[in-house]
């Protein structure tokens, strides 16, 4: 067949538009969505538990939101580096920050660590969580001042 006989063959065949759809559309949710609206709660609560942490190092509010909003997806991509402000090793000397974790983590001397550095995602061999995975201080942990 050629295709001057397909293309006739074509033109030939009747026009076949369907008058009535043959299922009913579904218009609906499929799945647990309240699974989804407690994870966001969640999520909502560690941004808020992580933001008080940082307001309370002495952070201003506008960089407290946007660390809290890059541990937010930190946390989405199951990064393992952290914040030295997330650390409980870490305390505040009137603007000089420490970390009791000195020699482990590979300083010569206790000396002051950077502002930058503290605001910084890295991985440390001593860190200790300060919040827990729920977004809630642990325990004994407090900020101390020397």
């Amino acid at each position: 067949m050629n295709w001057l006989a397909r293309l006739k063959k074509l033109e030939s065949a009747p026009n076949k538009v369907p008058t009535k759809p043959t299922k009913p559309a579904f218009a609906g949710f499929v799945g647990a969505v309240q699974s989804a609206f407690q994870e966001s709660a969640a999520n909502d609560e560690t941004f808020k538990a992580r933001l008080g942490l940082f307001t309370c190092w002495g952070v201003s509010l506008e960089e407290g939101q946007a660390l809290a909003q890059t541990l937010a997806q930190r946390d989405v991509e199951q990064d393992e580096r952290k914040l030295c402000l997330e650390c409980a090793c870490l305390s505040d000397n009137g603007g000089h920050w420490h970390c009791s974790q000195w020699q482990r983590i590979g300083l010569i001397r206790n000396t002051s660590l950077p502002d930058e550095w503290v605001r910084l995602l890295q991985r440390c061999a001593g860190f200790q969580e300060r919040l827990t995975p729920s977004g809630r201080p642990v325990k004994q942990t407090r900020v101390v001042k020397y």
